[in-house]
């Protein structure tokens, strides 16, 4: 996971960003959430942020809309962006 900033940005959010390949749609999982929500609570441990840290994740192809699993991300960047 990788964070997208710079060192002294002073905005209150920081963007850590999981990335996927596929030629299809990505689901979300329940297992696949729970690996995104660890991975998100450790990059806060880990950096020692005070800012809000919203999981972005960038799928080749996109996410899957009806998956009850989407919680865990909150910014999903479209192939154009």
């Amino acid at each position: 996971m990788a964070s997208i900033g710079r060192e002294g940005d002073r905005r209150a959010l920081e963007n850590p960003c999981e990335m996927k390949f596929t030629d299809r749609e990505s689901a979300i999982g329940k297992e696949r959430d729970r690996t995104l929500r660890s991975k998100l609570a450790a990059f806060v441990a880990e950096t020692g942020t005070r800012k809000a840290a919203h999981l972005t994740m960038a799928a080749s192809s996109g996410l899957a809309r009806s998956n009850k699993y989407r919680g865990a991300v909150q910014n999903e960047p479209a192939a154009d962006d």
